[in-house]
C-alpha cells in the first residue's frame, strides 16, 4: 500500500471510530421534584366529592380544587 492509500485508510478508520462513539448522552444529575413542591398536598379523603388528581410519584397524595 502506498502512502496516499494509508492516509485515506487511516482517516476513514478514525472517522468510523468517532461516528460510533459520538452518541454520548448528557448526564445531568438533578434532584427530581417532590409531590409537595408540585402542589400535591391533599389526601383522597380530604377531596371527597371533588375531582382528585393523584401525584405521579406517590398515589397516596394528590390535588383537588376545593
Amino acid at each position: 500500500m502506498n502512502k496516499t492509500h494509508q492516509n485515506i485508510f487511516g482517516a476513514s478508520l478514525a472517522l468510523a471510530t468517532f461516528s460510533f462513539t459520538y452518541n454520548t448522552y448528557a448526564q445531568t444529575c438533578i434532584t427530581p421534584p417532590t409531590c409537595e413542591t408540585l402542589g400535591y398536598k391533599m389526601t383522597e379523603a380530604e377531596c371527597e366529592g371533588h375531582s382528585f388528581l393523584k401525584c405521579p410519584f406517590d398515589a397516596n397524595i394528590g390535588y383537588c380544587d376545593l
